[in-house]
Formats: structure tokens, C-alpha cells, sequence
């Protein structure tokens, strides 16, 4: 009988392991992604910077830094995506 743990419970460690198996295709989809993107998802999925503070990390508007998030995390999303349907 599997138990679930106090940190989430069975969903969860299902959830941890599926993301460790996308790792490989994360990684290689984040090569793809040209420097100021990557440095922008960095600073807000790493770093946990408002859109403000990635904006003066990178030296552009906030609207700049939000596009450059979201956009990079649609094609890594995409690219995730390609690589489980082979």
C-alpha cells in the first residue's frame, strides 16, 4: 500500500517525478531562448522578482520584462510539449 506524505501526498510526488522526467527537455529548450529571455525567467521563477525588478535587472520597461517572461515560458512550454510527443 503506498501512503501519502505529509508534503502533498501521492498527487504530489506524481507531480515532482513527472517534472524530473521533463527536465532533459527543459534544459535543452532553454538553450533555445536568446539571453534576455532566459535571464528574465531566471530572475521570476528562480529569483521570485516582480516584473519591476527583472525590468532593472535588464534594464528595460516592465511591460518589456513581463512580455520577455511569458513569451520564453510559451516556447519552452512548446518545445516540452514537442519533445514528450516523440
Amino acid at each position: 500500500m503506498v501512503e501519502a506524505t505529509d508534503d502533498g501526498g501521492i498527487e504530489s510526488s506524481i507531480d515532482r517525478i513527472d517534472a524530473q522526467a521533463k527536465l532533459p527537455a527543459a534544459r535543452e529548450a532553454l538553450k533555445t531562448l536568446d539571453d534576455d529571455q532566459r535571464l528574465a525567467i531566471g530572475y521570476r521563477v528562480v529569483g521570485g522578482l516582480s516584473y519591476s525588478e527583472i525590468a532593472a535587472q535588464l534594464e528595460c520597461e516592465p511591460t518589456t520584462a513581463r512580455t520577455r517572461v511569458h513569451r520564453g515560458l510559451r516556447s519552452l512550454r512548446a518545445a516540452i510539449e514537442k519533445d514528450a510527443t516523440k
